[in-house]
């Protein structure tokens, strides 16, 4: 497992900001004054903290744990591990919630949820449509989603782990009138998604290349906003990702993404709007 380096945070002291913070907020229902119950907490937002952001390839970061706390009332974090056949019924199966705040009375608002796979392991494609359909049972299929995903190279760890924490709201918002879905607008003439050039420019600004940084920054759903990556892997924005090692922003400036989107065909080789 990638660690961190000397200028960065440890888990520990991340994970005491990140609940400084939501404890600071005027929705957080938690009692701050009980120092057992916040060492309770802390115990759990640690090893969130170290699955998140320990692992290099991991595109989630402190902002989606940010994100994800917004506005809650309350939060739940869960992590677990799995190996060998059936591992990823394994994973789900062994998750359990660890709440903080009121109790949940509400739908959750928002989820954070992270898989990571030894790198002599991966995760395929029917595993991580199972645990991402189970976790979303288990908290509401209407809830935002922020995912990540990656691998790390540790012969002696778990196959399978996963990170999980879920933001509640407010019980008034569950009895307000149910929000409007807003439709996801149509293609462009040249096939790609609307968002397309927008997220070109903000992943080449950031030098990143993070579909949770899509969804947090343009408000893009999670099935959105990976199907916007795999368009700008196939317009050669961004690469794509190979074993041990994430994907990484094609383009150095602004200047360069704009010749470089001038250059591209009119249509995609894919469809935006497939299941």
């Amino acid at each position: 497992m990638q660690q961190p380096t000397s200028s960065a945070p440890t888990t520990h002291a991340l994970a005491n900001t990140l609940l400084t913070e939501w404890e600071q907020q005027p929705s957080s229902a938690f009692a701050p004054a009980d120092p057992a119950a916040r060492l309770r907490t802390l115990a759990q937002l640690v090893p969130l903290c170290a699955c998140l952001l320990v692992v290099e390839d991991v595109n989630v970061e402190a902002d989606d744990i940010r994100t994800t706390l917004a506005g809650a009332t309350s939060f739940g974090v869960a992590t677990a591990t799995a190996n060998g056949p059936g591992r990823a019924a394994q994973l789900v199966a062994a998750i359990r919630f660890h709440h903080h705040g009121l109790a949940p009375t509400s739908p959750a608002r928002r989820i954070l949820l992270s898989i990571t796979s030894r790198l002599d392991a991966p995760l395929d494609m029917d595993e991580l449509t199972f645990v991402i359909e189970t976790v979303r049972d288990m908290v509401g299929e209407d809830t935002e989603m922020i995912f990540g995903h990656g691998e790390y190279d540790e012969p002696a760890g778990p196959e399978l782990q996963l990170c999980v924490l879920v933001g509640y709201g407010a019980p008034a918002l569950a009895a307000a009138a149910p929000r409007p879905s807003i439709p996801t607008p149509p293609p462009g003439p040249d096939g790609r998604d609307a968002a397309f050039a927008e997220a070109a420019r903000l992943l080449v600004q950031r030098q990143k290349a993070s579909s949770g940084l899509l969804q947090r920054e343009l408000k893009l759903g999670y099935n959105r906003a990976h199907r916007v990556v795999h368009q700008l892997q196939q317009a050669g924005i961004i690469s794509t990702s190979a074993a041990g090692q994430s994907a990484t922003v094609l383009i150095a400036d602004e200047a360069h993404l704009a010749e470089h989107l001038a250059r591209l065909p009119n249509t995609t080789h894919i469809n935006p709007y497939a299941n």
